[in-house]
């Protein structure tokens, strides 16, 4: 949706019932692109045990 992407890490990979995100970053990346995708993590982070935003 924002022009960012970040892959998934799941089992077996990580333990069952878990996931995580995989984010890499190259020198190849500007400052600004690594300022978008922050404000991207911003806008999206979902503390846990809330519902995401949007949800109801």
């Amino acid at each position: 949706d924002r022009g960012v992407l970040i892959g998934a890490v799941r089992p077996p990979t990580v333990p069952a019932g878990g996931a995580r995100l995989r984010i890499t970053l190259s020198a190849a990346h500007t400052p600004e692109q690594v300022d978008y995708l922050l404000q991207v993590l911003d806008e999206v982070h979902v503390k846990p045990g809330t519902q995401a935003r949007g949800d109801s």
